[in-house]
């Protein structure tokens, strides 16, 4: 009884061992191509990491390098340095690299240039849109004296009433109105501005300090 039990069971091992090798016949390619696939699949992110890694060790060189040649007083250079990272798109670098570029050029006097800098900012909507309102901002802040009013309204008008910046933009829109001479405007819309519990506090106060000076609010 014992030896036919046996033999039961070298039978069945026989055949499970025949079962395995047809289903390993069967699915070795496609097994064998989906451990491969895997096996590329971690080596091609791991290669891909350190790439990722190295490029961004190389921006960090790079805006450090160009910060310095600011410091030295190279504004132009700077200026330069900082537009070749911006349009490299670097991580957590080309953002702030583009913002840098447009401050040294206002250090090196090209005020032109350096509102188109915020104007590129403005319009790239790879952007997040406060940062994109910021630019617009400071495009206009800095082109007040050299734009055309309607150039500085097109820029400030574009700044929505839910961006962190309208209320600076509005006090300078003002501003804008008062220098192309419409001191009406101007005092309308540092009246709505005055009384607009929505804006921030600083720009309130700055702008009844310049009604006072102008003859006080506008009345309707």
């Amino acid at each position: 009884m014992a030896e036919k039990d046996t033999f039961i069971q070298e039978v069945d091992e026989d055949f499970r061992r025949d079962q395995m090798l047809k289903q390993w016949q069967r699915f070795r390619i496609p097994l064998i191509a989906a451990l491969v696939a895997l096996l590329g699949g971690v080596a091609g992110y791991q290669i891909w990491h350190a790439h990722k890694i190295e490029q961004s060790e190389a921006a960090a060189r790079a805006f450090v390098a160009a910060q310095t040649l600011g410091q030295e007083g190279k504004h132009a250079e700077a200026a330069q340095a900082f537009a070749s990272l911006a349009s490299g798109g670097h991580d957590g670098y080309g953002l702030l690299a583009a913002f840098q570029r447009a401050g040294q050029l206002l250090r090196a006097k090209d005020v032109t240039g350096a509102v188109a800098a915020y104007d590129a900012i403005a319009g790239n909507s790879a952007y997040d849109a406060n940062f994109r309102d910021l630019a617009r901002y400071y495009a206009a802040l800095n082109g007040l004296e050299s734009l055309p009013a309607e150039e500085i309204r097109r820029r400030l008008g574009s700044i929505p009433t839910t961006s962190p910046w309208n209320s600076n933009a509005r006090e300078l829109l003002a501003l804008a109105e008062l220098k192309a001479g419409d001191r009406n405007q101007a005092r309308k819309l540092l009246t709505e501005l005055a009384d607009d519990a929505a804006a921030s506090p600083g720009a309130r106060g700055r702008a009844s300090e310049l009604l006072a000076a102008l003859g006080g609010p506008l009345n309707p």
